[in-house]
């Protein structure tokens, strides 16, 4: 079995909370990013044990007290 997935586009929403146990003494620091892109996704072998490799590209935008920037992501899953 042979699978490929040409493009899939995502939308990643971030948010995080810092600070926000008694010992913050400037209050609670909470930041937010949105990061969109394309998955590509290939599969072989066999249905029962498949093999999947995945590449992902997204860029973050409309960063609120974080930054911004482009991540390249590679992975890939065996079942065993």
């Amino acid at each position: 079995m042979m699978e490929f997935t040409a493009c899939k586009s995502f939308i990643l929403p971030s948010v995080s909370s810092f600070g926000c146990c008694s010992g913050a003494r400037l209050g609670s620091f909470e930041s937010r990013v949105y990061g969109a892109g394309p998955i590509l996704s290939y599969t072989l072998g066999d249905p029962r044990n498949p093999l999947t490799f995945i590449a992902k590209y997204y860029e973050e935008f409309d960063a609120k007290n974080t930054f911004e920037g482009h991540t390249f992501d590679i992975a890939f899953t065996a079942k065993f």
